[in-house]
């Protein structure tokens, strides 16, 4: 893979498949997520991507498919991408699960691995 095509900061990697996938939405103007559906792993990559080169409605549908898959176990996770990558909507759907849930997520590892910055923010808002 393109080293360019990586986010290091965030360790997302975008594979071929996710490429793939980002050329045929020039091509057709929308995502068809293998199987019918976006996994989260796919959608993650297409956010980097879409970040990466400012396509703002690519931007919205990959935020789309992980607002739609996001669980407690991984909202810290894909809050530390959506603030690193400025995915403004997906940001504030992770930050109102975590304040929702904030006693059990607060003590989860992926809650703790979160920049000190990001915990201060979610302790502001609970």
């Amino acid at each position: 893979m393109d080293e360019s095509l990586c986010c290091e900061a965030c360790s997302i990697y975008p594979s071929h498949g996710t490429a793939l996938l980002f050329l045929e939405y020039f091509y057709t103007g929308d995502v068809n997520w293998p199987g019918g559906q976006a996994g989260v792993g796919c959608a993650l990559e297409l956010l980097v991507m879409a970040c990466m080169y400012d396509v703002q409605h690519l931007v919205c549908i990959a935020e789309k498919a992980l607002q739609d898959k996001l669980t407690p176990e991984i909202c810290c996770s894909i809050l530390a991408v959506a603030d690193h990558h400025e995915a403004v909507q997906l940001l504030e759907c992770c930050m109102h699960l975590i304040k929702k849930l904030h006693k059990t997520i607060r003590q989860s590892e992926e809650y703790k691995a979160l920049s000190s910055e990001l915990q201060k923010e979610v302790q502001q808002g609970v």
